[in-house]
């Protein structure tokens, strides 16, 4: 593949990205009062991952 052809690719992954940070800001000044909620269920799904990606080779 020439670089070329790799340009709307990589327009598209570069708009979603920016279309999902704007809509992530959105949503975090629209819920502010239900930020701490939202930040612990994050903090839960982001230790959940690596528990579940660490405990296999742990087990090993």
């Amino acid at each position: 593949m020439s670089p070329t052809t790799l340009i709307p690719a990589n327009m598209a992954f570069l708009s979603l990205s920016l279309s999902l940070y704007v809509f992530g800001g959105l949503l975090i000044l629209r819920i502010r009062d239900r930020l701490q909620l939202l930040l612990g269920l994050s903090f839960g799904a982001v230790l959940g991952v690596v528990l579940f990606d660490i405990l296999p080779e742990v087990a090993d």
